[in-house]
Order: structure tokens, then C-alpha cells, then sequence
């Protein structure tokens, strides 16, 4: 899409944000209020960021399902594989170390990280579309520099324990190469939901999703004792909700707003951060729950 339209959009002043719902707000939200906490309050950048999808109650639609089975019907592989690169979306060339991998074999192999404060972590569903917008805001924002010349978005779901970290690493696995085989998306398509069902609202009620993340501040001054930054978002009720209270605030903030980064920018393909404080301000006034600070 950025390939084909993003020139065009910024030509006719267009401003398209894909995924500003559940996929992929939080994370992005998120990352742009710590560094700009970072910013403000410590005159730096990020190094790294470990986001995580600390709790969540919910049920997934025929919505959900249809998209997630679609894209293996409409893309080849080749096709996901790149796009599904963490730079990919990048309006720059990533950062040097960007392309140095500095994942343990062991964590490649069994998808688990212990991180202090955030606790035992496993690979994420969805954390590998949060990556590339996240990525994307990076280079959005002063070319990077704002983000930070050393920046990386490491994204990961909480679990109770490594065992379970496995399980959960393993079957995400096999779970793409299972719909990868036609005949699995075939039968896949007429056992879940269809598109149109799913929890209704008073089941999803009492839904809720915390997500938390960790970030070490690119420190010059003592690189042996940096700072960390631990940041908070927080919804309770549907999933479905949020992401329609995303969307609504989105349109409003650029319908009434005039101070926040994807004015300035002009158009194009841009990110839910580039929406900045008054999208924020208003999700908050809406029952989102954000926090953000230095750690002692």
C-alpha cells in the first residue's frame, strides 16, 4: 500500500493511518510516550524497548479470524515474509545495529526472555505487525533521530513461566506453517467463527488488556549504568470498544487539531503516534489509563 499510494497520498495532503486499532495503537502510543518522557525529561533517546502484552481477557471474532487466514490466501509467502520484516515499513534505511542480530540461540530457539520488572516473556502474535509501524514512527519523527540513532522495538507477550513460554513460542510456530497449507485454511474457515459472529457485547463485558514495557535510555553520560523508563497503558472493556474509540478520537484529533506531527508532515501513510498529545489526551478522557516514568 505505501508503495503503490504513499506518494499520491502526500501529493493530494492525504493523511492514511492503517492500523490504529487494537493492532497497532497500543504499542505505538506507547513507545512514542516513553521516548518523548525520554526527551523531556532526561534530554535522550532509547536504546531499546521491550513492549509486552502484560494481560489480556478477550475473544476474537470471525473479523479476526477471516483477516489472519486472508492474508495467507491473498500474499505469497515471499510477500509476508518481507513485509513482515521489522524495518519494512521504515521511510529510511534502519539503524546499523538494526541489522546485527544480538538474540541468544537459545532464546531464538525456545522464544522466551526473562526481563527484570516485566518478568518471563514469549514471542507475540501480534508483535510483529507492532514492530514495523512502530519502526515506521521511528523514521516518521526528525528521520530517527528523535526516536534515537540506537532505538530497537522488541515486542513479546507476557507468561506465567518458561514452560509455558515454550508452549506458547512452539505452537505460534507450527501455527504458521499449518496455514501455510491450503486445505488447513480451507477447513480452518468452517470450524471458527465466520465473519460477522463472534462475543457479543455483554459477554465482553468484563474484557480487559494491560500492556506494560521497559525502556533503557541511550545514556552518553554513564553507559555502564544507563537509565530505564517503564511505561503503563491500560483498557477496560471490549476490544472491540477500544478499537472504535481509536478510530473516533483519530478522526476528531485531525477534524480539530492542528499542533501534532502528522499535520507538519503533510500526508502520506503515517502512524497513530503521529498524532501525538491530542490523540492521546482524548483517548485518556476516554477511559484509556497511560502511564509513564523514571524508574528509581
Amino acid at each position: 500500500m505505501i508503495k503503490k499510494y504513499d506518494s499520491t497520498a502526500k501529493s493530494n495532503n492525504a493523511i492514511i493511518i492503517p492500523q490504529i486499532g487494537v493492532e497497532s495503537a497500543p504499542a505505538d502510543l506507547l513507545s512514542w510516550s516513553i521516548v518523548t518522557h525520554a526527551r523531556r525529561t532526561l534530554s535522550a533517546g532509547i536504546a531499546e524497548l521491550i513492549f509486552s502484552v502484560y494481560d489480556m481477557k478477550a475473544a476474537p471474532s470471525g473479523g479476526t479470524f477471516a483477516t489472519a487466514i486472508g492474508i495467507f490466501d491473498a500474499y505469497p509467502i515471499s510477500k509476508i515474509t518481507e513485509a513482515s520484516k521489522p524495518w519494512s515499513l521504515s521511510a529510511i534505511p534502519s539503524p546499523p545495529q538494526a541489522t546485527a542480530s544480538t538474540t541468544p540461540l537459545v532464546q531464538k530457539l525456545l522464544g522466551v526472555r526473562t526481563v527484570r520488572d516485566l518478568g518471563t516473556l514469549t514471542t507475540s502474535l501480534q508483535g510483529g505487525a507492532d514492530a514495523t509501524i512502530v519502526h515506521r514512527s521511528w523514521s516518521l519523527f526528525d528521520s530517527g533521530k528523535f526516536y534515537g540513532s540506537k532505538f530497537k522495538f522488541s515486542p513479546y507477550v507476557h507468561v506465567r513461566n518458561v514452560f509455558t513460554g515454550i508452549l506458547v513460542h512452539v505452537a505460534l510456530a507450527v501455527g504458521v506453517l499449518f496455514l501455510l497449507l491450503p486445505p488447513v485454511r480451507w477447513l480452518a474457515k468452517r470450524l471458527v467463527f465466520q465473519p460477522g459472529q463472534g462475543p457479543s457485547r455483554d459477554a465482553s463485558r468484563n474484557d480487559r488488556v494491560e500492556y506494560r514495557a521497559l525502556a533503557t535510555v541511550d545514556s552518553e553520560a554513564d553507559p555502564r549504568d544507563p537509565k530505564r523508563i517503564t511505561g503503563r497503558l491500560a483498557w477496560q472493556g471490549s476490544m472491540y470498544q477500544l478499537t472504535g474509540v481509536f478510530l473516533a478520537e483519530a478522526a476528531v484529533t485531525l477534524a480539530r487539531d492542528d499542533e501534532f506531527a502528522a499535520k507538519q508532515v503533510g500526508g502520506g501513510f503515517l502512524t497513530p503516534a503521529t498524532l501525538g498529545a491530542p490523540f492521546l489526551e482524548r483517548l485518556q478522557k476516554a477511559g484509556l489509563k497511560v502511564d509513564v516514568r523514571v524508574m528509581p
